[in-house]
């Protein structure tokens, strides 16, 4: 495994954490299509086992599998979403290095990571530190999407993951959310 800083300089709104991306290339690949894997943990960590742990599976298929370390709480909006576009676009602008099909890039995703893969799928607003160098050119749209058992709705405190909803969007302007997290 081989580990990427997934900015040249300092992440765009970066306090401390540095966003890292791990690549598993299986020795015997099978595919050159690829899978950008985003743990779940509530937007306040990284469960293991969902991120390299999913990535040890991909590669027994001969698959390649890149495991972000997006950056969570005290993280927020949007900060992990920039880090999941850069991701994508790391592994297209990298294609060639990696020996991967830049038109066959997947992304699945746990829990809060599954969110992350959904909004990163559908959420296609310009957002504030894109556009730093030539890798931001690339699509950050994956061809496909893998979602297991995501967080989905974070608008209604009262049914959804009341943590990865504090974690991602933060306490203050959310409705009853003080309320609720406590």
């Amino acid at each position: 495994m081989d580990t990427y800083l997934l900015w040249n300089e300092k992440a765009p709104g970066a306090d401390t954490e540095v966003p890292i991306l791990e690549a598993y290339i299986p020795e015997e690949r099978k595919s050159r299509a690829a899978f950008v894997i985003f743990a779940g943990g509530a937007y306040a960590g990284r469960a293991p086992y969902e991120g390299g742990g999913y990535a040890e599976f991909l590669n027994e298929f001969g698959i390649s599998a890149f495991v972000v370390s997006y950056r969570v709480s005290p993280a927020t909006f949007p900060d992990p979403l920039l880090d999941a576009r850069r991701a994508v676009r790391f592994v297209r602008a990298n294609a060639e290095r990696f020996d991967v099909n830049p038109d066959k890039i997947a992304v699945i995703g746990s829990s809060a990571g599954g969110h992350l893969a959904a909004f990163l799928s559908t959420y296609r607003k310009p957002i504030a530190g894109e556009g730093v160098d030539e890798i931001d050119a690339f699509d950050f749209v994956p061809n496909m999407q893998v979602l297991c058992y995501p967080v989905i709705a974070l608008s209604d405190l009262a049914i959804s993951h009341v943590g990865s909803t504090v974690n991602l969007l933060g306490v203050q302007g959310m409705p009853n959310a003080k309320t609720v997290a406590q």
